[in-house]
């Protein structure tokens, strides 16, 4: 007995069924769940799905990590090129600033020349035109220490007291002139410190002049050729309390003569203690 064509036909449905991937299917009232019942192909689509999704992933952090280096750059670009200009505007407006107040002090200093009286006016120009220069001599290669301190004039002038702090005695300052130009050349002298100047000197500073050339005579081994006149020699008035006007000029007079005599010796005049005394170094 032969089958029909009508039932081979669930047959064959039954075997196509078989070979197909099975699957369970739960239905609910409003929800249907599909399930594979093979493990191996859940697994499959789900890493297929797992690895779309992490390329997108990265793909995004790479676009998002270029991007904020490329705004970083751009925005520190223009900081400096925003911190420049406006460094550079202030700096132009302080610069107009300054040029503008010195344009105005000059424009009002003329102004008050202008406004001026004319007497005024041409007292200023006067001034203005003979300013005072310093007179220099021209090729002069001279030095004091080259000067001969026994060819010179040295002459003790004005005498006046000095008040000395922590002391009750005041002191006699001198006025020391020192001359080693020619008798002629009088307008060079007045031009010229190195031809002459003038020194003050204490009387205490010309009694230590006296010790050093003594121990310089007596360094040298000079001491018994040369004798070193004393200052106070027979003076009484060195020893009064009181420094009045005839004391000072007792004194000042004594002083010249101790000087002139060591001028006069060739000895004496030579020594260093007299240039360092008279500033001829």
């Amino acid at each position: 007995m032969q089958p029909t064509t009508d039932s081979k036909k669930p047959r064959e449905r039954a075997v196509s069924s078989d070979n197909a991937n099975p699957t369970i299917v739960l239905n609910l009232p409003g929800f249907r769940l599909a399930v594979l019942t093979s493990a191996y192909d859940s697994l499959l689509r789900f890493d297929v799905t797992l690895s779309s999704a992490a390329s997108l992933l990265l793909g995004t952090y790479v676009a998002c990590v270029l991007a904020w280096n490329i705004l970083s750059v751009v925005l520190t670009s223009l900081a400096h090129t925003a911190a420049f200009a406006l460094i550079s505007f202030y700096t132009f407006i302080g610069l107009a600033m300054l040029s503008m107040d010195t344009a105005d002090e000059a424009t009002a200093f003329k102004r008050k020349e202008l406004q001026a009286p004319a007497a005024r006016r041409r007292v200023l120009a006067h001034l203005n035109r003979n300013r005072l220069l310093v007179n220099v001599v021209p090729g002069d290669i001279r030095r004091r220490v080259d000067m001969n301190l026994g060819e010179a004039s040295i002459r003790v002038g004005k005498a006046f007291v000095q008040a000395v702090p922590d002391k009750r005695k005041p002191r006699d300052i001198y006025l020391v002139r020192v001359d080693c130009g020619a008798q002629s050349a009088t307008q060079e002298k007045h031009m010229n410190p190195v031809i002459m100047w003038d020194i003050t000197a204490t009387f205490g500073e010309f009694k230590q002049l006296e010790r050093d050339l003594k121990k310089e005579l007596k360094a040298n081994k000079q001491s018994r050729d040369v004798k070193v006149p004393h200052i106070s020699s027979g003076a009484v008035l060195f020893v009064q309390p009181e420094l009045t006007d005839h004391v000072l000029n007792a004194r000042r007079v004594r002083l010249q003569t101790f000087i002139d005599a060591v001028r006069s010796d060739p000895v004496l005049s030579s020594t260093g203690c007299l240039r360092k005394f008279c500033q001829a170094y």
